[in-house]
């Protein structure tokens, strides 16, 4: 799914929940962008997720449960930071965004939004020799902020 999202990002040169949703949807049904040619294993948030947009065409699908947040979103999110790393704001609320698609619980939402804060501010920081802390707290309040 984690190139699924980033083919997504690259071609529409943003964010775009309803394109990753139709990749995601043929992830699962036709095992695309598949390192096994198959989907091998979906998580049970993430499975509902896309049966509900192939019903409703709604990107935003992700169960707001705060009994079941599930991590599928946190464990594709990667692309998003990278893509949006040049801007940390508008970067964070795409991390949001693209958990909202499987995943709409606050905390799996909130957990997107503080990772790709902390993979935003670890790339600005990438040629020093020491992490920033204070750099880091510079994009949680980023992340704070867009609650």
């Amino acid at each position: 799914m984690a190139l699924c999202l980033a083919e997504s990002l690259i071609a529409l040169e943003g964010s775009n929940p309803t394109d990753q949703m139709e990749r995601y949807l043929r992830w699962f049904q036709e095992g695309y962008l598949s390192v096994k040619g198959h989907c091998f294993d979906i998580g049970n948030a993430t499975r509902a997720a896309l049966t509900l947009f192939e019903k409703t065409k709604d990107p935003f699908a992700g169960s707001t449960d705060p009994h079941s947040p599930g991590n599928g979103s946190l464990m594709r999110l990667a692309p998003v930071p990278m893509f949006y790393a040049e801007s940390p704001k508008e970067g964070i609320e795409a991390c949001a965004e693209s958990s909202r698609v499987t995943h709409g619980a606050v905390t799996a939402v909130d957990a997107c939004r503080y990772y790709g804060a902390l993979i935003i501010s670890y790339a600005e920081r990438r040629n020093e020799r020491r992490f920033a802390f204070g750099r880091v707290c510079k994009f949680l309040r980023f992340w704070r902020d867009a609650a």
